[in-house]
């Protein structure tokens, strides 16, 4: 909008709250709604949605002066925009025709770009992260931090990669500037100047939510599942075009794409398998799939065996990376697994109260105990509860003496 906030009027009773002072000693109030009031952005926001009404959420989004028409079709556009038109022309409030955009698939909205494909990162707001100087206290650690965490959605692992940096914000920590930290400040860099393309959610797929933590972080994402999706799989997509190329690189040296179709991974089997053939073929998985192979191989056709013999039986046909941690991860949160391993659990032995004894020699406890030095004798301890001293005293074999002869 053009001039955003100067666009709405003040109340007369509130204008002398913005009265200033001029160095000539003149002085004067704002007749509109100014910058650098508290709840200026309150107010703007607050009018703004008011105006957009039904509209809001369905077709159009606006974030103070910054409003975002979405359609499918270009009539619907059309429509749209002149029903927004007309609700802001009835209040009297203007657009800046230089800062609009129309009929675009894609634009730049908040630090971000809009796709049919998805969300990405602006490229001016990354190409000035990337250009961010090598901080040289905790001040400006934070001031990149900052930058970086608007981001990291983006960042897999953020938290875990950004550790060696927080660590330098705490309060009794030197400032020391290591390798470690230089390695993760770079690496933040660089994951900022590659990132995914976020897909936009679908209001009508199924959702869920994933959690991870470990000593070092702990978090959780929000994810949609695309059965129909046509994205391409990041660590497989380049293997394939390498192998397209003819590429003899080490990386791909391992890979092949067999009479089928599919791409496939050599492996050797290990030292102690019964097959005679010590290499062994293994289809190479995409990352939308794993869950439903591990499910196959773990639950509906394993009969929840445990890890091991889970994991042997899925790298005799199957191939990812990281598929070792990700067989022991769905394995351990398996509920049918968990229930069991809970239902056959002996439980200890309830402590129980001994009452006190009233004098010497009335209540004595005996405790058997070893394994010591070979002797033709077991070693039986008993315990007087009043004068509380042990009296050591070694006695024949018990499981041929009855065990009262001990005392």
């Amino acid at each position: 909008m053009k001039s955003a906030f100067n666009q709405i009027p003040l109340h007369f009773a509130d204008r002398h709250k913005t009265a200033f002072s001029t160095p000539d000693g003149d002085k004067y109030e704002f007749n509109r709604l100014c910058f650098g009031l508290k709840n200026s952005p309150k107010a703007f926001q607050s009018i703004a949605q008011e105006v957009l009404g039904d509209l809001l959420h369905n077709g159009a989004l606006v974030y103070i002066d910054d409003v975002i028409l979405f359609t499918k079709t270009i009539d619907e556009q059309f429509e749209l925009l002149g029903k927004v038109f007309e609700r802001f022309e009835r209040i009297h409030l203007k657009f800046n025709p230089s800062k609009c955009q129309f009929l675009t698939k894609s634009c730049k909205f908040l630090g971000f770009v809009v796709t049919p494909e998805g969300i990405l990162i602006d490229k001016d707001k990354s190409i000035s992260i990337n250009e961010f100087p090598v901080p040289t206290d905790q001040k400006q650690i934070k001031c990149f931090l900052g930058c970086c965490n608007f981001y990291r959605r983006y960042i897999k692992n953020f938290a875990k990669r950004a550790l060696p940096l927080t660590n330098l914000l705490r309060k009794d920590t030197p400032f020391e500037w290591t390798s470690e930290t230089q390695e993760a400040f770079d690496d933040i860099k660089k994951a900022i100047l590659n990132p995914p393309v976020l897909a936009l959610p679908d209001p009508f797929a199924e959702l869920q939510i994933t959690t991870d933590a470990s000593s070092r972080g702990i978090g959780a994402v929000l994810e949609q599942k695309y059965p129909n999706s046509e994205h391409e799989d990041p660590v497989l997509s380049p293997i394939i075009q390498k192998i397209d190329q003819n590429d003899v690189s080490p990386q791909v040296s391992n890979y092949f794409i067999n009479g089928e179709g599919l791409l496939c991974h050599l492996s050797k089997r290990p030292a102690r398998s019964p097959r005679s053939n010590t290499t062994r073929k293994q289809v190479c998985i995409p990352h939308c799939l794993k869950a439903k192979i591990l499910e196959s191989i773990h639950s509906e056709y394993g009969g929840h065996l445990k890890f091991f013999k889970t994991y042997h039986r899925l790298s005799e046909n199957f191939f990812w990376q990281n598929m070792y941690k990700d067989t022991k991860n769905f394995v351990r949160s398996c509920t049918v697994c968990l229930s069991r391993k809970n239902g056959f659990k002996i439980l200890p032995a309830p402590h129980q109260p001994v009452e006190q004894s009233q004098g010497p020699g009335e209540m004595c406890h005996i405790d058997i105990f070893g394994p010591l030095k070979t002797t033709p004798k077991d070693d039986l301890q008993p315990d007087e509860t009043e004068v509380k001293g042990i009296v050591p005293n070694p006695r024949y074999n018990l499981r041929a003496r009855a065990g009262n002869s001990a005392y």
